[in-house]
């Protein structure tokens, strides 16, 4: 798949908008999947890897953005 073919959205327009800040290609052509450090496309075969990898990473920053809003508000709330 490419960018062009993905359906007009807030996230894709947020998705061009962080490629192009990176310098990574963003435009129609370019495939919706890329290897973050090379850019280059993801190849089928490595799909299922490459989408478990980036829901380990969302799980870690979930976990740690939730550690440290405890640790806020622990912090701050009056008592």
């Amino acid at each position: 798949l490419t960018l062009g073919v993905a359906p007009p959205s807030a996230e894709l327009d947020r998705l061009r908008q962080r490629r192009a800040d990176l310098g990574l290609p963003a435009d129609d052509s370019a495939p919706l999947l890329i290897d973050p450090g090379t850019g280059a496309p993801v190849a089928l075969a490595a799909i299922p890897l490459h989408l478990r990898r980036a829901r380990v990473t969302q799980a870690g920053i979930d976990a740690n953005a939730s550690m440290c809003s405890g640790m806020l508000r622990y912090r701050y709330t009056p008592g």
